[in-house]
């Protein structure tokens, strides 16, 4: 633990599983996030949704959608990524008889916002990349470099201008998903008809106008509300899991972790290899108890987000001092500074931490020792979707292709600045087939 000075503000940085049990868990109510400085540039996505909220509201929001992203949608996951696995296949495939080389990260990130936008909003791949893809990642860019140059929120530049429209768009394409839907379900109300399959916005949309304490109403402030969860989940949701398959990707592509890749491969085998049609595709997914054999690539997925940290650190504010321990006092108003590459680099906890080692998972992982998810009430509910969707799409590439980096050197570099962590230079694999398209 220790205090370092950014711009004009005093930071508490720590890296200690005690103390960060304190902030994350025994009092988290005494330490509030921190919307002022490190979300701020990125509220206009995330707004007051789950990751930014507090106290009754962030309750309300986490009760409505726990058990559905912890459990029913688990059912939908793996048929949503095979789709996406195999849209991606035949991409690599178009990408190989062109001799082109894809970027792989960027081809992961629209994988995954194709698989969350399908079960949130019953999206078509289509629809997604041609809505969400296009209207997101200028505003990402934008909010990671207003961090590192606060200036850009103030000053009436071209970019702030184009920020502003940006959002906007973002903002109305969202409600107008909203508005299309409730109009459909009162149709629905009128014909009875009830077969369309539900989505989490039909969820969301449950909550309104239904009898007892929790109604809520049909109003602006609703519909605001439900844009920023929507928000949250589609378009925060898919980045972590994005980076976490790209990083993996990359190193199981380097020679020396041949041994690993083998490994993933045979057992991939073992759990698809009654899933496979005549040309060794993968066209079925294995019973849900036969996918928890995925261990190994889990465990890669894992080791991907512990030696690459790709949410290095969150910010929460003491609501109140705070005796973390005999020795640590922390007063009301400090911004802490939690730094979850701190501990995943920690060696006294992970030996030789700049190493790829996926083998450290399979043993049993210490509290607060491995926090990509954060720990605590408020650990990641999307975390369950992420790994699962992660291991199934990693395991049918590696049963398609052979990953070639064109650079590797170049590849393994983290970008300065961009958050979650991503290559600064791309991930440049050449796919080489192994079944035919």
């Amino acid at each position: 633990i220790f205090s370092v000075s950014i711009f004009t503000s005093e930071m508490i940085c720590v890296a200690d599983p005690a103390i960060l049990k304190v902030v994350l868990q025994t009092k988290m109510n005494s330490f509030m996030k921190d919307r002022e400085w490190t979300y701020k540039p990125f509220l206009v996505l995330l707004g007051n949704g789950l990751v930014t909220s507090h106290g009754k509201n962030w309750l309300r929001q986490r009760a409505v959608m726990a058990n559905h992203l912890k459990y029913d949608i688990l059912e939908d996951i793996p048929a949503a990524s095979l789709k996406g696995v195999n849209r991606l296949v035949a991409k690599l495939h178009t990408y190989n008889k062109a001799g082109k080389v894809p970027e792989m990260a960027e081809e992961f990130r629209h994988l995954t916002l194709q698989v969350i936008a399908e079960l949130l909003l019953s999206l078509s791949p289509e629809e997604s990349d041609d809505t969400f893809a296009k209207m997101y990642l200028p505003i990402v860019e934008e909010g990671n470099l207003r961090v590192w140059q606060p200036w850009r929120m103030h000053l009436p530049i071209p970019a702030w201008f184009k920020f502003q429209r940006d959002v906007k768009k973002l903002d109305d394409y969202v409600t107008s998903l909203m508005l299309k839907r409730r109009e459909l379900r009162e149709k629905e109300k009128v014909s009875g008809d009830s077969k369309r399959a539900r989505d989490v916005l039909d969820i969301m949309l449950n909550s309104i106008d239904k009898p007892g304490d929790n109604s809520l109403p049909w109003n602006e402030d609703t519909i605001k509300q439900f844009r920023d969860e929507i928000k949250t989940f589609v378009l925060a949701g898919h980045e972590t899991s994005a980076s976490m398959l790209a990083w993996a990707l990359f190193e199981l592509s380097l020679p020396e972790n041949a041994h690993m890749l083998k490994r993933v491969i045979d057992e991939a085998n073992e759990v698809f290899g009654d899933c496979k049609d005549q040309k060794g595709k993968v066209v079925r997914m294995p019973p849900r108890e036969k996918l928890s054999k995925l261990v190994y690539a889990e465990c890669c997925l894992r080791e991907s987000l512990r030696k690459y940290s790709v949410v290095p650190t969150v910010v929460r504010v003491a609501a109140e001092d705070v005796q973390a321990n005999d020795s640590v006092f922390i007063p009301k108003g400090a911004t802490l500074m939690v730094s979850m590459q701190g501990v995943h680099h920690n060696p006294d906890i992970w030996p030789e931490p700049l190493k790829y080692r996926p083998d450290r998972f399979l043993e049993e992982v210490k509290p607060y020792t491995f926090l990509p998810f954060v720990e605590g009430p408020r650990m990641c509910l999307g975390q369950f979707l992420s790994i699962l969707e992660s291991k199934i799409v990693l395991s049918i590439l590696l049963l398609n292709f052979s990953f070639v980096p064109l650079n590797p050197a170049e590849a393994a570099i983290k970008h300065k600045f961009m958050i979650p962590i991503i290559p600064e230079h791309g991930h440049f694999l050449k796919p080489v087939p192994k079944v035919e398209e």
